[in-house]
């Protein structure tokens, strides 16, 4: 499950499972994480499936280049996120911010209306 916002500290994907008919939330990080109780319910909760969350690799993967300055590398692995992840608005936004940055603004805007569609 990826959820927007947690812990007041931005996006997080925990794991859930799936057990007689029943969900089970498993919060990754913390210790007594077991049968968590404390997303259900929230909004923006998204289950999301082997291909989103290759695609949120991609995209950290790019959030790391982008910080490093090596902007061609972060724009192809946002690139690999949007391609998984058509839905990934952060890799949109990312990516456009990305190619402002290289001073390509016609795509970064083309990359911003994607985002706002989405």
């Amino acid at each position: 499950v990826h959820l927007e916002e947690a812990f007041g500290r931005g996006p997080h994907v925990l794991t859930v499972l799936r057990v007689a008919g029943r969900t089970i939330d498993i919060e990754n990080i913390l210790p007594g994480g077991f049968d968590y109780k404390g997303h259900h319910g929230v909004a923006g909760r998204e289950e999301w499936g082997d291909r989103e969350l290759i695609a949120d690799v991609y995209h950290s993967v790019g959030n790391e280049y982008f910080e490093r300055g090596r902007i061609r590398y972060a724009i192809a692995s946002y690139e690999k996120a949007i391609k998984l992840h058509a839905g990934y608005v952060r890799a949109n936004l990312n990516r456009g911010m990305a190619l402002v940055e290289l001073g390509r603004f016609a795509e970064a805007e083309g990359e911003f209306r994607q985002a706002a569609r989405l």
